[in-house]
């Protein structure tokens, strides 16, 4: 109760921001006390972002113990959900210009139509659906009136779920439909069983015309190459590309791969025993800016390989789940340093993975002009010997933006020197304890230094860093 009286009381400045949330706790009453007041409805018009959450109740109504087995509580928690359903449409009803809309819940027909029919100005939808809530291709369909939309974005929704019954669900065909009518549409992201057989049918329709997206994410892990043909061919302008490669397909994506003239962010997932040699970055790695790679046994001689040929390579990332990086038989193969040039363009290095503190002083050693470094989620073994390391030999002297492993502790000690050896630093990511915090503080004052700490949340997604910083 108190939660929704807050809520009714923030309403007013909310909807003057012209941004909403409403959450499943909060959307009833909310949207009750908007359209009963005249003067506030007036101002809906001014809402351009809606954020709005129902936990529906998963429900068959095709199974054969359907109404008769419903007990009285769940069918008051299907009334409810159904009331929220109906009071969201009444609410969207009175948006008009609203670009931004994100469900996160289980879209109806009904709903699709309303948005359809009334939010015309849309730029960006996202729903979240399953395969038993999935919506017809007709009420898909109308999302084709909210010609400006340039992000679409479908969560969750499981293979097969639109091979099933086209009677209840929409199809391949109703997703290419709503591909190829929306003129404006540049960032896509979904599920990749979703994609292939609505490219798989726009390719049989033998479409000669070209799709402008530039931004790609596919949400399965595995990714055919035949996928990859078909979508550089209808889509040669992406400049956002999110990949799996599975063994024996290296040879097959490369010149798929190519034909993305437009690439400037590759995130490259390999299986276990692909050839990262083959998979073209000899061809269009020099079009690089960004480059993440989960790789098992990631070596010093695929850092020597992105080296060479994604020389323009401003941001290189290693996610979480990147495994054997610290590989005792593989540090006696790292020492020499000559065997792995440079990184001359690299500034920005982020690591989620667990890496030996040898491989992490090695791999900054070769990367002398790098500014911002995010080890946030990373296992970082004998850390401090390695910043020790790398600092002895001025590889840190441009850092600007240091985040600390996020689940190590550190001594004051070690604080103190990593701060006084870092001149240009200027913000520092780690969680200490409040004398600790002390500590630094007072070091700063006295050193005049010009870095501040900062929490975790405080720091910028690497990937919306302009590469222009050097």
């Amino acid at each position: 109760m108190v939660s929704e009286d807050i809520t009714i009381l923030l309403l007013p400045y909310l909807i003057g921001t012209g941004k909403l949330n409403l959450t499943d706790y909060n959307l009833v009453k909310a949207v009750r006390w908007m359209v009963g007041h005249p003067d506030v409805v007036s101002n809906l018009g001014s809402i351009c972002y809606l954020y709005a959450r129902i936990d529906d109740v998963e429900f068959d109504s095709d199974s054969d113990n359907s109404s008769d087995d419903l007990s009285e509580e769940n069918e008051n928690r299907i009334f409810i959900s159904y009331q929220k359903h109906m009071h969201l449409q009444h609410l969207l009803s009175f948006l008009p210009n609203l670009t931004s809309l994100i469900l996160d819940l289980w879209p109806t027909d009904e709903l699709m139509t309303v948005i359809g029919q009334c939010c015309k100005n849309l730029q960006c939808f996202q729903s979240h659906t399953l395969n038993r809530h999935n919506i017809s291709d007709s009420s898909l369909a109308m999302l084709c009136h909210c010609s400006n939309l340039e992000i679409v974005r479908f969560i969750n929704i499981l293979p097969g779920s639109f091979d099933s019954d086209c009677s209840k669900t929409f199809s391949k065909a109703g997703f290419a439909m709503l591909i190829l009518e929306l003129s404006k549409l540049n960032r896509l992201e979904c599920p990749e069983h979703l994609l292939r057989d609505a490219f798989q049918l726009i390719h049989e329709m033998k479409f000669n015309g070209i799709l402008q997206l530039n931004f790609m994410k596919l949400h399965d892990v595995e990714l055919p190459g035949s996928t990859v043909e078909i979508i550089s061919r209808l889509c040669p302008y992406i400049a956002i590309f999110h990949i799996s490669v599975n063994n024996n397909e290296e040879n097959i994506i490369a010149e798929p791969l190519n034909r993305l003239i437009c690439l400037q962010q590759l995130y490259l997932r390999l299986g276990i025993g692909v050839n990262i040699q083959l998979i073209g970055l000899k061809e269009f790695g020099h079009r690089l800016k960004l480059l993440s790679l989960i790789k098992y046994g990631f070596n010093e001689s695929d850092l020597a390989l992105i080296n060479k040929h994604c020389f323009n390579l401003k941001i290189l990332c290693l996610p979480r789940y990147n495994y054997d990086l610290d590989n005792a038989d593989l540090y006696a193969s790292l020492i020499d340093f000559n065997f792995i040039p440079k990184f001359r363009s690299l500034f920005g290095l982020k690591i989620d993975a667990k890496i030996s503190g040898r491989l992490f002083a090695i791999m900054n050693r070769q990367m002398p002009y790098l500014r911002i470094l995010y080890c946030t989620g990373a296992t970082i073994d004998e850390f401090p010997a390695a910043v020790r390391d790398i600092t002895d030999h001025g590889s840190w002297s441009h850092l600007e933006v240091l985040a600390l492993p996020e689940e190590s502790s550190y001594e004051d000690k070690f604080l103190i020197c990593l701060l006084g050896s870092l001149k240009n630093l200027k913000k520092l990511a780690v969680d200490l304890p409040l004398s600790s915090q002390l500590t630094v503080m007072k070091f700063i004052s006295e050193q005049s230094l010009s870095v501040r700490t900062c929490s975790y949340s405080d720091l910028p997604d690497m990937t919306y860093i302009s590469y222009d910083i050097i």
